[in-house]
C-alpha cells in the first residue's frame, strides 16, 4: 500500500495528532514534541479526504496532541500547556469559524467526550462539563489523586476512576456525586445492561465485570501483563492490549479478544513489536500501530494477520478509518485507500 496523498507540517519536531474523519473531511491538530513547555502557536487543519486539498486551518495558542471529535456540525478539541493550563474549543466543522473557547487552569490534551449535548473535557486532576453549543460550564470535579484513563459515561452517569483504585459516580448533567467505590481499579468501559451499568475494570492483575448498582462481579479473568492504552469494544467483544513492564519487550505484547457477556477469551495473538496506541476495530478488521512504525491489520474474528504495512518516520498515530480510507499521521498526514 502506498499513500494516495500525503502532506507535511513543514516544521521540524512538529507532529500531527491522531486524525478524525467526518463528512469527507480529515481533521488533525499539530503539536511540538520539542516544545511542550512553550506557547508556540499550532493549528487544527481540515483537508479533503479524497485529494488532501487544504480546506482551512485554525491557529491555536497551544498544541493539539490528541484527536478532535465532530458532533452536530461542530468540531471540538482540547489544547494545553504544562505550565499555563489549557483550552477547550468548538469550531464550525465546515468553515473553521470559532464558536466558543473555554480556558482552564489544568493542562488539557485528551480528546473531549460529547454525549447528550454536553462536552466533557478532562485532565489528570479535573473533569469539566460544558454546554456543547455555547461552552457554558455546567460543573467541574477536582480530584486529589490522578485520574486513571478517561471518564466513562453510561445511563446519564459519569464514572471517574483514580490512581488509588477508587471510582466516583457523578450525575452527568449536574455533577452531583451519586456514589463512590473503593478498590475498583481502572475503569475501562461502562456498559448499560437493562437498567444497570456494568463496568469493565482492571485491578490486582484481574480483568472483571462489575455491576455498579449491586456490586456483583459477573466474571473475572487473570491478566498476565498490564493493560496498555484503552480497551476497544465492538460487537460485544473487548479488544485488549497487554504489555510487559520492560520496554520493547517483544514476546510480552499480546492482543486479546474477550466476550463482554462472559469474559471468555475468543482468541489471542502475540506481537513481535510493542503497540503504540489503542486498537481500532472497523469493518471486521483490527488496526494496530507499533513503536516500530508498523500498521497491522488483523481479522477481528480470529486474530489472523491480513496485512502488515511498514511506515516511515516515528510517532505513528492511531489510524482513523472511514469509507475505505485509512488516515495515519506522524510529522505527515498519510492517506491510504483500502482495496
Amino acid at each position: 500500500m502506498r499513500p494516495i496523498w500525503s502532506t507535511t507540517s513543514g516544521l521540524n519536531h512538529v507532529y500531527y495528532s491522531e486524525p478524525t474523519i467526518a463528512n469527507g473531511i480529515v481533521y488533525a491538530g499539530t503539536y511540538s514534541a520539542a516544545n511542550l513547555h512553550t506557547m508556540s502557536p499550532r493549528h487544527l487543519r481540515a483537508l479533503d479526504v479524497s485529494t488532501g486539498e487544504h480546506l482551512w486551518s485554525y491557529k491555536t495558542q497551544y498544541g493539539i496532541s490528541e484527536a478532535p471529535v465532530v458532533a452536530d456540525g461542530l468540531i471540538y478539541f482540547a489544547s494545553g500547556n504544562i505550565e499555563d493550563g489549557g483550552k477547550v474549543s468548538a469550531l464550525d466543522a465546515d468553515t473553521g469559524e470559532l464558536y466558543w473557547t473555554v480556558e482552564t487552569e489544568d493542562n488539557l490534551k485528551a480528546t473531549p467526550i460529547v454525549s447528550n449535548d454536553i462536552v466533557y473535557a478532562y485532565s489528570r486532576h479535573a473533569v469539566y462539563a460544558l454546554n456543547a453549543a455555547t461552552g457554558q460550564q455546567y460543573w467541574d470535579v477536582t480530584l486529589k489523586a490522578p485520574q486513571q484513563g478517561r471518564p466513562m459515561i453510561a445511563n446519564n452517569v459519569v464514572y471517574i476512576a483514580t490512581g488509588r483504585g477508587h471510582c466516583y459516580a457523578v450525575d452527568a448533567e449536574r455533577g452531583q456525586k451519586l456514589a463512590s467505590y473503593a478498590d475498583v481499579g481502572r475503569v475501562h468501559a461502562a456498559i448499560p445492561f437493562d437498567e444497570h451499568v456494568v463496568c469493565i475494570c482492571a485491578y490486582n492483575e484481574q480483568l472483571y465485570a462489575l455491576d455498579m448498582q449491586t456490586g456483583e462481579t459477573y466474571w473475572s479473568i487473570p491478566l498476565e501483563n498490564s493493560i496498555a492504552y484503552e480497551i476497544e469494544i465492538a460487537h460485544g467483544i473487548a479488544y485488549i492490549i497487554t504489555q510487559g513492564v520492560f520496554g520493547n519487550s517483544t514476546a510480552r505484547t499480546g492482543l486479546f479478544a474477550i466476550e463482554l457477556a462472559t469474559g471468555k477469551q475468543v482468541w489471542s495473538v502475540y506481537l513481535k513489536n510493542e503497540v503504540d496506541a489503542t486498537p481500532l476495530v472497523v469493518g471486521g478488521i483490527v488496526y494496530l500501530t507499533t513503536k516500530s512504525a508498523e500498521l497491522y491489520m488483523l481479522d477481528a474474528q480470529n486474530g489472523k494477520l491480513i496485512h502488515p504495512l511498514k511506515l516511515h518516520g516515528d510517532k505513528i498515530s492511531r489510524p482513523c478509518v472511514a469509507n475505505g480510507w485509512v488516515i495515519i499521521t506522524n510529522n505527515e498526514i498519510n492517506a491510504f485507500q483500502l482495496v
